[in-house]
């Protein structure tokens, strides 16, 4: 089976993170957030990498750059933080993974708005 961009992107992310391990980092992400009841995979946290640093959000090879890459690592703890809190802000209203399909739900453009109005800081406590 061929690998996917995800599983590529994840393997440069993984190779160039100097200060951090971006697979503990992101699938310890992945594991907090399925723990308060809905079910995400890493595609959905590499995704929204491109939502918040890149200017092309597919899923493409020419994506993954150093200076990008760098970004994610520079700003994972509010990019970490403002995942977990829009997944806290769902729990609020009542949702869950049988509620709310993140795979169809435009839940990506909620982690965009949250760090840049720093309201991610009100709902996590991290």
């Amino acid at each position: 089976m061929p690998l996917g961009f995800s599983d590529i992107l994840m393997s440069i992310v993984t190779a160039t993170w100097k200060k951090k391990n971006a697979r503990e980092e992101i699938y310890g992400l992945v594991d907090t957030v399925n723990s308060l009841d809905f079910g995400i995979d890493k595609n959905y946290i590499l995704k929204s990498f491109l939502y918040l640093y890149h200017r092309d959000v597919r899923f493409r090879v020419v994506s993954s750059n150093n200076n990008f890459i760098k970004t994610i690592e520079e700003n994972w703890k509010d990019i970490r933080n403002a995942i977990i809190s829009l997944f806290e802000l769902l729990m609020t209203f009542g949702l869950n993974h049988f509620h709310a399909n993140i795979k169809q739900c435009n839940s990506t453009s909620v982690v965009l708005y949250l760090p840049q109005k720093h309201l991610h800081k009100f709902f996590n406590k991290n």
